[in-house]
């Protein structure tokens, strides 16, 4: 019979590793959702935030119009959400039509 290798890592050596959150620090996810909610905060009914992919924002938008008004505004949420941060993490906006 063959061994089995094992290979066990602590939590630190997964946490800091790249693969760990698609590269994504813990923090920065928490920033993120804090600088969402105060920046657009009064477009709550009409899209939220979805997901982050590596420094893609994906917004689902309720409607047809809201998704227009995020293409229009993709430069003024980019840097408002980005003044949050020491580097600009922030570099594109996706946008979806959310179907209820």
């Amino acid at each position: 019979m063959r061994k089995r290798s094992s290979k066990i890592s602590n939590i630190k050596d997964i946490i800091s590793s790249r693969s760990f959150l698609f590269g994504i620090k813990p923090d920065n996810l928490y920033i993120l959702n804090d600088a969402w909610e105060k920046e657009m905060s009064g477009f709550k009914n009409y899209f939220d935030l979805a997901a982050v992919e590596k420094n893609v924002l994906i917004i689902n938008a309720r409607t047809s119009v809201a998704a227009n008004e995020v293409r229009i505004r993709k430069h003024e949420i980019i840097r408002s959400i980005n003044k949050y941060f020491k580097n600009k993490w922030i570099k594109d906006v996706k946008v979806f039509v959310r179907n209820f």
